[in-house]
């Protein structure tokens, strides 16, 4: 999961490069960009989904609590 909500922000940011200021005249692509950092919060962060990964699927042990 977390490998798509990382695919997702990496096209809105090519997409930014390559049409540089025009890419905020479409509607669809702006909003697409502009909405592209929601989705690895949704998603959840990063760290925690790979956590989550390591400890169910390969059954690593758990980080330790503070």
């Amino acid at each position: 999961m977390f490998l798509c909500t990382e695919f997702e922000k990496r096209v809105s940011d090519f997409c930014c490069q390559v049409a540089g200021a025009d890419t905020m005249l479409t509607s669809r692509v702006a909003r697409n960009v502009c909405y592209a950092p929601a989705y690895t919060i949704m998603g959840g962060t990063t760290n925690i989904l790979r956590n989550i990964i390591g400890e169910r699927i390969l059954g690593l042990p758990r980080e330790p609590r503070l």
